[in-house]
């Protein structure tokens, strides 16, 4: 490792110490086990599960609780992110989940049961990283729960001999699928506490890998967060809301558009589309042959 990496590692874990409370959000489709999981992660009843009643969690609710000495903070969601469209009661729990896990949370867990990933699962995924930024998917651990029905295989092995493509594709973003945890949600004593040092261990990983800071966006530095900025992030309105630019005729630059943005190792008469986010919009850039 180099002298400089040591130095950020160094500098990304001191930050991370300092923080005297975590926030963790979990995340995924209704009846995936995201409330007793966070019961199991902050040792006490703090959230009704479907393990203990016949109610899914209806809205955004807090709990809290301690590990070896600091405070740790989880925020339960309703099946909100399991569409694309958002009606009021939705907008309303995701400026409810913001204001709960203010100034922002150092992890995102997104919990899924062992076998039963599906498109659901996906479409979760993708709404919370429309809603919450790309960038948060950096700060996401996906949770299997019901890790008793693997038998005792490790998570990893069963991992890698899944062929679902949806998966594969939501731990591709999630730092290249390294960052993933199971629970069995029935487990108590020295396995249970196993557990959360797994999970506990990675949210540091997580956190640190992120330049030791919590994660934030513009809903966050909000004063007040309203229902038209949640309205404004809805994946369905932004949807056609790119630029395109297709430069034909001579030698056309691509950096007065681009700006900072260089392509590099390409011989000047390739066809070459090259896309930008800008001012909360995609532009996309063609240089045409010629």
């Amino acid at each position: 490792m180099a002298l400089l990496d040591v130095w950020e590692f160094s500098r990304s874990y001191h930050n991370f110490l300092q923080y005297a409370e975590l926030r963790l959000i979990l995340i995924g489709k209704s009846g995936g086990g995201k409330s007793a999981t966070g019961n199991n992660m902050l040792g006490q009843k703090e959230f009704e599960s479907l393990l203990e009643a016949k109610t899914t969690t209806l809205q955004c609710q807090k709990g809290e609780g301690t590990w070896q000495r600091r405070k740790i903070m989880v925020v339960d969601t309703p099946s909100m992110f399991d569409s694309e469209g958002y009606d009021e009661i939705v907008r309303q729990e995701i400026m409810a989940c913001v204001e709960l896990s203010q100034p922002g949370p150092h992890a995102l867990i997104l919990v899924t049961q062992v076998g039963r990933f599906t498109t659901e699962d996906a479409t979760a995924a993708k709404c919370v990283w429309d809603i919450f930024g790309p960038e948060s998917a950096k700060h996401t651990i996906v949770m299997f729960t019901c890790m008793e029905d693997l038998s005792g295989s490790p998570l990893q092995e069963y991992v890698q001999k899944l062929d679902n493509r949806n998966l594969w594709e939501v731990m591709r973003r999630c730092v290249c699928g390294y960052r993933i945890c199971g629970f069995n949600n029935k487990a108590e004593g020295d396995e249970r506490e196993r557990q959360v040092v797994e999970l506990m261990t990675m949210v540091r990983s997580t956190v640190v890998a992120n330049g030791g800071r919590y994660y934030t966006n513009r809903l966050y530095r909000m004063p007040n967060v309203r229902e038209e900025h949640v309205k404004s992030l809805e994946p369905h309105r932004n949807r056609d809301s790119g630029l395109v630019n297709l430069c034909v005729g001579g030698h056309c630059d691509p950096y007065c558009s681009l700006g900072p943005l260089f392509v590099r190792g390409l011989p000047l008469h390739a066809s070459v589309t090259v896309g930008v986010r800008a001012y909360d919009q995609m532009l996309t850039v063609t240089d045409a042959e010629g």
